[in-house]
């Protein structure tokens, strides 16, 4: 592994190009960054060779040293929202995580990430991504609209 973790693995590898143009080997159901992913966990277990993530922070407490970078929850908001605006669901969905892990009623950041996931399943031909991100997003809206 190249002393890599298993998020710059999946990032790195890829088929090589005779593999990857093959009707047969398109990433309909799993993909190579999924199955990079598998391989190392089952070689190698959850850690992924950075000490940092031997005791992380749990979530909230990340969050809130997050936004406090930011400029605090709004910022953080608006950083999220600008992102979705830029195109860039996946940075917008993670931003609206730290939000949501901050306050779990708050409905903006559930709304936002569902849209920000929207957004990514649009972008995906992955069937089982695709599903997960519309399920997940659909799930959040409902959670909006019962408050």
């Amino acid at each position: 592994n190249q002393k890599m973790t298993p998020d710059e693995l999946a990032a790195t590898i890829k088929l090589p190009p005779a593999l990857a143009a093959s009707e047969y080997l398109q990433e309909y159901y799993g993909t190579v960054a999924f199955s990079v992913r598998s391989i190392y966990s089952q070689a190698v277990g959850w850690f992924d060779g950075n000490a940092s993530n031997i005791a992380r922070l749990a979530p909230h407490e990340e969050a809130a040293r997050l936004a406090a970078l930011a400029g605090g929850e709004s910022e953080l908001l608006h950083k999220s929202q600008a992102a979705l605006a830029a195109g860039d669901a996946q940075w917008a969905a993670q931003l609206a995580d730290a939000l949501i892990a901050l306050d779990k009623d708050s409905n903006e950041p559930k709304q936002l990430k569902a849209a920000a996931l929207e957004a990514l399943a649009e972008n995906t031909y992955n069937a089982p991504s695709r599903n997960y991100y519309l399920e997940y997003a659909q799930m959040l809206r409902k959670q909006t609209e019962n408050r």
